[in-house]
């Protein structure tokens, strides 16, 4: 963006004023970071880690109730508990049972808090599933000696959880988990393996232990990562520094998006080069500032979208300002235009921070009361001048975005989503064909296409709303991307089954029972696909 900028510095006023340009843009840029710091850090605190220690505590807490209310039901056999509503806990995110974030992608990031919130999420999932499924069966169908060993080990889970809640609300690091409950953890996975029975019943062949055995685990990691995560807080800013490090992300640094996004932002500027010096269409350096947002957006609605909400947020600020410049003509009193400014300000982050679908409008509205009441000294208030400026900088760069994205490389979010579908539907068939056939403990669960149709697609739809015609999102489209996500969450699922435990009898008259499945399913996936 600054390159950007630059370059129509460079035409309007040459080298010198380029070179100033860069001057006094890193100077603006130094001085605001020195204020944000010195806000944030000495004269109003951000609340980050304090609301994020909150919902660790209330994960803990819960963590530890379930626990409990597991070993109560292993010696008592009271039945499964009645489900609560699933928005009633969603301390990180909306939580779904069925979707069993495993352990094997904490080993994939070197983040704490990531860790942390997959450890959390994943121990959830297996004690919901012991208490549902397990622990009510337990008593009449296992000795006596066996399930109450367990509970008792549920017992010193929940102790260890306690300890955790206590040490996150006093901020302190907790020894790591006893030795011997993981040696015992242990023990009694292989005596799963070695007492396992071939039986009609879910607990003969050991799947009770095996769980228990992997939730014992989880708080293992959990433990490691509850102390990684408050030495870094406990660092201060020298601890928000080091989290700003870079992580393995598994994406490449150059790809497909990024070369588009690239050449996108050079067809666009030179277009806007055309316009402005040959033209003489308004707007100077703020049509670079917006081409780079522009170029980067990545298909035609999303451009529409933040081109069309930022005109409104503009417009908006613009009346707000005609507004004040009234009231501060007739009363000429400073705490009043200061009053102005800060009601105007804060509005305008209300916006941006609670309405995400219209946030452009938010971030275009405080950027233009400033430009208002502060582009010029002394008496005056303030003036339109730069504000209209930046005005016409967004209409001239939105109307060459569009000539760009829909004409010269168009690339249209509903056919986006129709392609990843598709390509989503057939690795989908493919990965079940694998299920069936090959060494079921070696199988990867559902395909990274799926996981990425179902993050990105709300996206697209909203994205295709501000489109015309046939590339408008149909709303039909919100039905096929909630069946996605069934999918998705139920191959996790199994997935998360597939991996408790090498192969054993039950599970293969299991997969003998369906061995038709895969052929129908593909069949199906595959007819979709092609439609």
């Amino acid at each position: 963006m600054v390159s950007a900028l630059g370059i129509f510095v460079f035409y309007e006023g040459g080298v010198g004023a380029a070179l100033g340009f860069y001057v006094a843009y890193d100077v603006n840029f130094l001085i605001a970071g020195f204020s944000v710091v010195v806000v944030h850090t000495l004269l109003w605190e951000l609340n980050t880690r304090k609301v994020f220690l909150q919902r660790v505590a209330a994960v803990y807490a819960r963590l530890e109730d379930e626990c409990r209310d597991a070993a109560r039901r292993l010696r008592s056999g009271d039945p499964a508990p009645v489900d609560a509503a699933p928005a009633e806990w969603a301390p990180f995110r909306p939580l779904r049972q069925f979707l069993a974030p495993e352990l094997r992608r904490v080993r994939d990031t070197a983040n704490p808090f990531a860790r942390m919130i997959l450890a959390c999420r994943s121990m959830n999932l297996r004690l919901w599933f012991f208490r549902r499924a397990i622990a009510p069966l337990a008593p009449p169908a296992l000795p006596a000696d066996v399930h109450l060993r367990m509970a008792t080990l549920l017992d010193r889970c929940a102790g260890h959880l306690h300890a955790l809640l206590d040490g996150i609300l006093r901020r302190q690091e907790v020894p790591a988990i006893d030795t011997d409950l993981v040696e015992e953890a242990d023990a009694v996975r292989r005596e799963a393996g070695i007492q396992r029975s071939e039986g009609g019943m879910l607990l003969a062949h050991g799947i009770d232990r095996a769980v228990l055995h992997r939730i014992i685990h989880g708080l293992q990691t959990l433990t490691t990562s509850h102390n990684a995560v408050l030495a870094t807080l406990r660092a201060g800013l020298a601890g928000e520094l080091v989290t700003l490090q870079a992580f393995p992300t598994g994406r490449k640094l150059v790809d497909l998006d990024s070369v588009h996004a690239g050449v996108k932002l050079v067809l666009i500027l030179l277009l806007l080069l055309g316009e402005e010096i040959g033209l003489g269409f308004p707007g100077g350096s703020q049509v670079a500032f917006f081409a780079t947002f522009f170029a980067s957006t990545g298909n035609l609605g999303r451009q529409n979208k933040t081109d069309l909400v930022g005109l409104a947020g503009l417009l908006g600020g613009f009346g707000f300002g005609v507004a004040a410049a009234f009231l501060t003509s007739r009363v000429p009193e400073f705490p009043l235009m200061l009053a102005l400014v800060f009601l105007s300000q804060f509005v305008a982050n209300l916006a941006f921070q609670r309405l995400p679908r219209y946030g452009a409008a938010g971030l275009q509205a405080g950027l233009a009361l400033p430009f208002a009441y502060l582009a010029t000294t002394g008496p005056e208030w303030g003036s339109f001048s730069t504000a209209t400026t930046r005005f016409w900088g967004l209409v001239v760069a939105g109307f060459s975005a569009v000539v760009v994205h829909a004409y010269l490389w168009p690339v249209l979010p509903m056919r986006q989503l129709r392609a990843s579908i598709a390509a989503a539907l057939r690795d989908t068939a493919a990965r079940l064909g694998h299920l069936f056939a090959g060494p079921r403990s070696a199988w990867e669960g559902p395909p990274p296409s799926l996981d990425d149709v179902v993050i990105r697609a709300r996206d697209l739809l909203d994205d295709a709303r501000y489109l015309p015609g046939p590339e408008h999102a149909d709303p039909a489209y919100d039905g096929i991307v909630g069946c996605l996500q069934e999918i998705d969450a139920n191959l996790e699922y199994v997935h998360f089954l597939v991996g408790l435990e090498n192969e054993h009898p039950l599970r293969q008259r299991f997969f003998d029972a369906v061995a038709d499945y895969p052929e129908h399913a593909s069949g199906n996936l595959e007819r979709v696909a092609r439609q």
